[in-house]
């Protein structure tokens, strides 16, 4: 599998940010499972197995993490920029815990990922320190 450049994770976010408007949680869980589907065939397909309220909250997890994860491992960037980066994606990850819904944290300018990870935290009392 070749890594998506930061393009093609600027598109989906991008993308995925407008199905949010009409969609919710659930148009982010699908461009979530988008990733977890090319990302790791195995984990999605064990995910399968679980109720779909479960499964999308845990594609939204693995969306999370995989972006910030390419940020370090796969981008071509200088550590200054990587550092960047992730200090722009916490700051959108607590913006968006601050937020009362999702499309309010969408409408501030957060990626629909962390949004939407940040839903999962609040919904499923995930201690917020976790993910920092």
């Amino acid at each position: 599998m070749e890594p998506w450049t930061e393009s093609d994770w600027s598109r989906l976010a991008a993308s995925t940010k407008d199905a949010a408007r009409s969609g919710g949680f659930h148009a982010v869980a699908r461009s979530a499972r988008h990733v977890l589907r090319t990302y790791s065939t195995s984990f999605f397909l064990v995910t399968r197995f679980l109720p779909p309220a479960k499964r999308a909250e845990v594609e939204v997890v693995y969306a999370a993490v995989r972006y910030p994860d390419e940020i370090v491992d796969t981008f071509p960037l200088s550590a200054d920029a990587r550092l960047q980066r992730l200090d722009k994606w916490a700051a959108q990850y607590e913006s968006s815990l601050a937020c009362g819904s999702l499309l309010e944290a969408v409408e501030r300018g957060c990626s629909p990922f962390a949004a939407a990870f940040a839903d999962v935290v609040r919904r499923r009392g995930i201690p917020p320190e976790h993910y920092r």
